[in-house]
């Protein structure tokens, strides 16, 4: 089917400032309609973002997850969050371990060394969650940040 093999679907949205406007043409999309369909649930998505996006993709993965890239073009602002079914993913949870507000176990990785990106795993209802911030001179840093994202999403 073409919209499993598509590598990205962007919804124009032209300086967002309600990301629960994202929300709803999410619902439309049909990346994420097949992605629920298969994980037979309800997609969340963070109501809180560390900046405010201009646009956003939406693309599918090799796993079948997808990828949600908010991006923010002027500020070279990114942050993709990645939602897959867990048993569909090697995952170990190595890092800084993280609790969110709900009680999850989320751990958190960032080595300035080696990437230009904040990261923070977790699972929640058989779902593997990641979030994903990248790193520039504007962008907030530190666990905190992917942890309000995170706690966002419900």
């Amino acid at each position: 089917m073409f919209f499993v093999k598509a590598l990205g679907i962007v919804i124009s949205l032209f300086l967002v400032t309600d990301v629960s406007a994202i929300e709803n043409d999410f619902k439309k999309n049909e990346i994420v309609r097949s992605f629920e369909k298969q994980c037979d649930c309800k997609l969340k998505y963070p109501s809180y973002l560390p900046f405010k996006p201009s646009s956003v993709n939406v693309e599918s993965d090799k796993n079948g997850g997808i990828r949600i890239i908010y991006e923010n073009k002027r500020s070279n602002q990114t942050l993709n969050v990645d939602i897959g079914i867990a048993n569909n993913y090697n995952h170990v949870f190595k890092g800084e371990k993280v609790l969110l507000a709900d009680g999850t176990q989320a751990s958190y990785y960032y080595d300035r060394t080696r990437s230009v990106a904040e990261i923070m795993l977790f699972e929640k209802n058989d779902l593997l969650y990641g979030i994903g911030l990248k790193i520039n001179e504007e962008s907030p840093t530190g666990p905190e940040i992917l942890r309000k994202v995170a706690d966002s999403m419900k």
